[in-house]
């Protein structure tokens, strides 16, 4: 990824509360690599999504999963909405990178 990439990655056609994000990057040649990011959901890509957390994360080459649930303040996504991956930076070259949400259907 590049910094000021925005991949659409899911559309929920029902209410979705998020309870856990996850994530962890990689580099291609062993260096430290840290991707900023932040998740975004709504209904119009066009005029604006909200946030899933106040400030960027980042993840960062581990052998560990980082979690970053305790850090979202919008965990409500109504159905019919998309939700966005945008990356805001990238420290290094970059081999991989995997954010995994996890939550559970709203009634």
């Amino acid at each position: 990824p590049q910094a000021g990439d925005d991949f659409p990655i899911l559309y929920y056609n029902h209410p979705f509360t998020i309870t856990d994000v996850v994530a962890i990057a990689s580099s291609s040649n062993n260096a430290v690599t840290s991707v900023g990011f932040n998740l975004t959901h709504g209904t119009n890509i066009s005029t604006g999504l909200v946030n899933v957390f106040t400030a960027d994360h980042n993840a960062s080459s581990s052998t560990t999963v980082q979690k970053f649930a305790t850090y979202i303040t919008n965990t409500s996504v109504s159905s019919d909405e998309v939700m966005s991956l945008r990356v805001s930076s990238v420290s290094a070259e970059t081999l991989s990178f995997l954010v995994s949400i996890c939550g559970r259907y709203s009634n």
